[in-house]
């Protein structure tokens, strides 16, 4: 299901959104559309990906290194 709506864009924009279409071969409507789903679309979380703890037992590069485990869990 799709919804129609009209909005008014600068004639520059236009052509230049019908340059890009034509460029791609594509159409100006699947340009604005695939804009606007990269614009709304909910972000990747950030996890850990690499190990806290480097080789050998050393601390690795992101990890905190002198500070004092109480401050940082009660801080």
């Amino acid at each position: 299901m799709s919804v129609r709506t009209t909005i008014d864009i600068p004639d520059d924009l236009h052509a230049a959104l019908r340059r890009r279409a034509a460029a791609e071969r594509t159409s100006i409507r699947s340009l604005i559309t695939g804009a606007i789903e990269s614009r709304f679309q909910p972000r990747p979380s950030r996890r850990v990906t690499a190990p806290l703890v480097g080789k050998k037992g050393k601390p690795a590069a992101g990890s905190p290194d002198r500070e004092n485990p109480y401050d940082v869990l009660f801080a």
